[in-house]
């Protein structure tokens, strides 16, 4: 109600009707005006103004979105007091078309933030759903952990990723059974659980590998951590084949900054993996960036 009157005077002044500004003056109802927002904006100042001063993509869209309103009023009052009488309904109806096809711009655009807004807050909670489940064989955390970590810690910082392969653990499962690689897979878990830093995150990845996500590090970091976890998994003996020794092979991918899918980086790491020459006596693979 504050801003009601002073902006019909401001806008009747500006088109020539003086059934709307009446005695009004320009800077009087351009005072008021002003001293409505500022009354508005005292108590709602970070709804109102952040959206302005914002450095984000819908911040620039708002700037924008009120410059072309400003230009839009600005060209109906040269409509209005320049324009000759002939051409005064021809310039009304065209500058009505343009201020409909804008409010129509301005309601999909606004729609289609909501929209994209409410599609990333159901996937948010549908990530936090997953990522609280735990593999029932190991207690570990599924990808679904990983996929939030990439999400979270992508767009701010750098992280990578270490894809670890039990060597043999194939032959385990085909030769003893799913159970034996189960077994084998929780004793190395287990293991490198006990050695994770507060910036690390040990997943369970498919085809009975581990997935370890890393943030702040380089891939040189990623790698000499990769090659100290497969030392330490190296000093580990299986019980049930006769003590023999564990060995890791692993893949170190640093990820795009800003990437927030793991998805990518996993299969390049898969991809390295599996390209190794056989006679490479390598335990650890550095991979470019997915």
């Amino acid at each position: 109600m504050a801003l009601g009157l002073p902006f019909a005077a401001t806008i009747g002044y500006l088109n020539n009707a003086p059934l709307l500004f009446g005695e009004m003056s320009l800077s009087t109802s351009v005072t008021l005006l002003a001293l409505g927002v500022a009354n508005v904006a005292r108590h709602a100042r970070r709804a109102m103004l952040r959206p302005l001063v914002s450095s984000s993509r819908p911040g620039r869209v708002v700037r924008a979105i009120l410059l072309a309103w400003l230009v839009l009023v600005a060209v109906q009052a040269v409509a209005a007091r320049f324009v000759p009488a002939p051409w005064i309904a021809t310039s009304g109806v065209a500058v009505m078309v343009v201020d409909a096809l804008a409010m129509l711009a301005v309601i999909l655009f606004l729609g289609m933030k909501y929209d994209a807004s409410a599609t990333r807050l159901r996937l948010t909670e549908w990530r936090l759903y997953n990522s609280a489940l735990r593999d029932p064989s190991t207690g570990m955390r599924s990808r679904a952990s990983a996929e939030l970590f990439s999400a979270t810690f992508g767009p701010i910082t750098s992280h990578g990723l270490v894809l670890i392969e039990i060597e043999g653990i194939v032959a385990v499962a085909r030769r003893s059974g799913p159970e034996a690689a189960e077994r084998l897979l929780r004793l190395v878990s287990g293991a490198l659980q006990r050695a994770l830093r507060p910036e690390e995150l040990l997943c369970r990845e498919d085809e009975l590998s581990l997935l370890l996500m890393v943030r702040n590090c380089t891939l040189e970091q990623l790698g000499d951590r990769a090659a100290e976890l497969c030392a330490l998994v190296a000093e580990l003996r299986d019980p049930d084949r006769e003590m023999c020794r564990i060995s890791l092979s692993a893949a170190a991918v640093m990820a795009r900054r800003g990437d927030g899918d793991p998805a990518p980086s996993i299969r390049r790491a898969r991809q390295a993996l599996r390209s190794a020459k056989p006679g490479d006596t390598r335990r650890v693979l550095l991979c470019e960036a997915a």
